[in-house]
């Protein structure tokens, strides 16, 4: 019986040229990588990778023989797996997401638009779950995904990685705000025998917008974010939002970014966390495809321990690879 997921292993340490890179791609233990390129190893009765100070090289016996057609049987794979995930789709299914509302609006609006426009069938279901009952649902099987600042522990039934988009905050404010305050930074950077002041103060002076659930010292709080936006662009205020929520009025002239540094801005991310054993993985897969959160900056998580059984229904390129390898190498 051919395994697929050694297979898998395999193609992701030689696409990374490394152990540790390649068990953090794909959730499980760097030992746990090596010893399944032990065990195919093994299997074909052929060296697969040089071990190098450079990482992991592929050998010329083994591994550079078998990588083109290995990538080209996964792809298959893939491709066919996305067919049942439509196939399932198409014949009806209900997709279960949660998210803040501000998620939902300035960041998965148009990816849902064109979800469902794709699988007419899916129904969506919207959640705004605080964390731990987030993952608590996530676990049981109850949420399908999670889109939040929260990135949890890996698990058995949890995985969480990066999306790609970045909620870094700004301060934004409208076009006179942002002039003004320009005006000062240059006048203070000019100005002799005067301590520079902080970037910090100078957004101080200014009245604060603020959230609900954040309105220490702001002169309007309360508000939703979209509230606060209309206000910043009328002139009442500036607000400390991520910049991707505001990208329309930033677009439109309404908004501007003004130039100083929010206090304590670590960069932050937008996480996805799925249940990899969901019954729901080809579904949840492609809504991540259509949302752009793929491979290239965190993309939907192949785990080892994904989705066994459906895997075994596409074995029979893999084998004829194996049939053709072992002959090769005997």
């Amino acid at each position: 019986m051919v395994n697929l997921d050694l297979y898998r292993v395999f193609y992701t340490v030689a696409k990374n040229g490394s152990l540790t890179k390649a068990a953090e791609e794909l959730y499980i233990s760097q030992p746990a990588v090596s010893q399944s390129v032990k065990q195919l190893e093994n299997q074909l009765g052929v060296t697969l990778f040089n071990r190098t100070h450079r990482g992991m090289e592929l050998s010329e016996e083994g591994g550079k023989r078998i990588i083109g057609k290995v990538e080209r049987a996964l792809r298959l794979l893939e491709e066919a797996e996305n067919e049942v995930g439509g196939a399932v789709a198409r014949r009806g299914a209900e997709l279960c997401l949660s998210a803040s509302d501000e998620v939902f609006r300035y960041i998965l609006a148009d990816k849902i638009a064109a979800f469902t426009k794709k699988f007419p069938a899916v129904r969506l279901k919207f959640l705004r779950l605080k964390d731990e009952k987030a993952r608590e649902m996530l676990r049981g099987g109850k949420v399908d995904a999670v889109f939040g600042e929260q990135s949890y522990v890996c698990e058995e039934h949890i995985a969480s990685f990066p999306s790609g988009v970045s909620l870094s905050k700004v301060y934004l404010g409208d076009k006179k705000q942002a002039e003004r305050l320009e005006g000062a930074l240059q006048c203070m950077k000019s100005s002799r025998g005067k301590k520079a002041c902080d970037a910090h103060v100078c957004a101080a002076k200014l009245p604060l917008i603020a959230l609900e659930g954040d309105d220490d010292g702001a002169a309007i709080a309360g508000v939703t974010a979209e509230t606060a936006k209309e206000l910043a662009a009328a002139g009442a205020g500036v607000v400390l939002l991520p910049q991707i929520y505001a990208e329309k009025e930033l677009s439109e002239g309404k908004l501007f970014v003004l130039p100083v540094a929010p206090p304590e801005n670590p960069a932050k991310t937008l996480y996805v966390s799925i249940n990899p054993k969901s019954e729901k993985e080809k579904l949840v897969s492609a809504f991540l495809s259509i949302a752009g959160m793929n491979r290239s900056c965190g993309e939907y998580p192949r785990l080892a321990t994904a989705a066994r059984a459906r895997r075994k229904k596409f074995s029979t390129t893999i084998r004829k690879i194996y049939g053709k390898t072992k002959s090769k190498t005997s």
